[in-house]
């Protein structure tokens, strides 16, 4: 989760994912019980920013989530988050299995935080 004020992200949850339906479902869910305003999907893009295979799925399942949520959904770079999330918790000293379950949770705090950043950094 996000705030545009403070402009701080926050690992809320992480939702496995079911099949796109379900996992339409548990996003839209979310949104409604914390009332956000938009969505923000991780795009894996290749190192070089080209769409890959797995990118395209990402956008195939972006664009579902599209018709299914009301709110807006953007798609952003996700380059290296979970890289950089594994080197923050090495570096706090979290236990190796401790690392594999908040990898995801802690990379898309990542994600979202530079998107925030971002969108402070623009001229208002």
């Amino acid at each position: 989760m996000g705030d545009d004020e403070t402009c701080v992200a926050t690992p809320v949850t992480t939702i496995e994912v079911k099949g796109p339906e379900e996992s339409y479902k548990a996003v839209v869910d979310l949104v409604c019980l914390e009332r956000t305003d938009r969505v923000i999907v991780g795009l894996p893009l290749s190192l070089d920013g080209t769409v890959g295979p797995q990118a395209r799925l990402v956008q195939r399942f972006a664009r579902g989530l599209r018709r299914t949520c009301n709110v807006p959904v953007i798609t952003w770079d996700e380059r290296l988050t979970s890289v950089e999330a594994d080197r923050l918790m090495q570096e706090a000293e979290i236990s190796t299995r401790r690392r594999k379950e908040r990898r995801d949770m802690i990379a898309a705090s990542l994600l979202l935080q530079a998107y925030l950043d971002s969108k402070s950094s623009r001229p208002h």
